[in-house]
């Protein structure tokens, strides 16, 4: 998250595939300076994607995995999810760290 220091950004979970490069192709037209982190299981494909956005980073996130959001308590605004998940481990973590959560699925 080097790119975004000080300010909450938008997290999408799957940002880089379809629906999620949709959702933050909109938040950009409609808010230009909010601080996007597109996450996926390829941090290349996040980054690459992030780097047409501008005033975006990209994270590798596997939403299989346990506490994926919990290292980024205090630097996320909201979670977006674009992409499946199976065990709710996103939500979960999202819910507990109380970080308003929102599916696209």
């Amino acid at each position: 998250m080097s790119k975004l220091q000080d300010e909450k950004a938008v997290l999408i979970a799957g940002g880089y595939g379809i629906v999620g490069k949709q959702i933050a192709s909109i938040l950009r037209q409609r808010h230009s300076k909010m601080p996007i982190l597109i996450a996926g299981r390829d941090v290349k494909k996040a980054k690459q994607f992030a780097d047409t956005l501008g005033y975006a980073d990209g994270i590798a996130m596997d939403v299989t995995m346990l506490s994926q959001i919990s290292p980024l308590k205090g630097k996320l605004a909201a979670v977006l999810t674009a992409t499946n998940d199976p065990h709710n481990y996103i939500f979960l973590d999202t819910i507990c760290n109380h970080i308003p959560y929102i599916v696209a699925t």
